[in-house]
């Protein structure tokens, strides 16, 4: 699961790689720019807060180095927001799903396989949130008019973190014997809502590039 979590990831990152090709050919090189530094600034930073960050000591049977945050997951979410960015003409909603859905993959794999923990992902995906804002920002593009279509994306992004987030509040507070279940739930809320931002954001694009 492990190897396989690896792959996936790294092969979001090549999708991202062709559609910065197709991008090129276009003669555009600020979206490709962005897509760059995003990828790059997400790598570094979650190296270097592995590096900074103390390790908490959850008991002798925790993790023996900092896990936080999860570098498979960052670069996956970071890679399919890249492809977002760059527009490529094979992008279509359902292709947008598709890589959504190997974001969560590697999420749910990084889980179950024991490379991190929860908090790990939850704390990936807002990090190369942050980033990715910070790209745009430094970009001074104005952003595009929200469109109305996609708000339904956006209510259920704003769904899952909410369920995210009681999740979590569920498993400092209630039973031992749910905490797994419950770390799991909350794991799979968080990155389904990084996904719908996904696809809101790539119907935003979509609306800016009609006449």
């Amino acid at each position: 699961m492990s190897r396989l979590r690896t792959t996936v990831a790294f092969g979001l990152v090549a999708v991202a790689g062709l559609a910065s090709v197709d991008t090129l050919a276009r003669r555009e090189w600020r979206p490709v720019a962005a897509a760059a530094a995003l990828v790059i600034a997400t790598m570094l930073a979650t190296e270097s807060l592995r590096r900074i960050l103390p390790r908490p000591y959850l008991g002798d049977f925790a993790y023996v180095e900092n896990t936080y945050p999860s570098g498979h997951a960052a670069l996956a979410f970071a890679a399919v927001i890249a492809v977002a960015w760059l527009r490529p003409p094979w992008l279509r909603p359902w292709v947008v799903m598709l890589l959504g859905a190997g974001v969560v993959f590697v999420g749910l794999a990084s889980l179950t396989s024991f490379a991190h923990r929860a908090s790990d992902i939850a704390g990936s995906v807002l990090l190369t949130a942050s980033l990715a804002a910070w790209v745009v920002v430094a970009g001074r593009e104005p952003p595009p008019p929200p469109a109305v279509h996609d708000r339904r994306w956006q209510v259920v992004a704003g769904v899952a973190i909410v369920l995210a987030a009681a999740c979590a509040m569920a498993a400092a507070l209630g039973p031992a014997a749910w905490v797994g279940q419950l770390l799991r739930t909350g794991t799979a809320a968080a990155v389904l809502g990084a996904v719908t931002l996904v696809v809101s954001l790539h119907l935003r694009l979509r609306q800016r590039r009609r006449p």
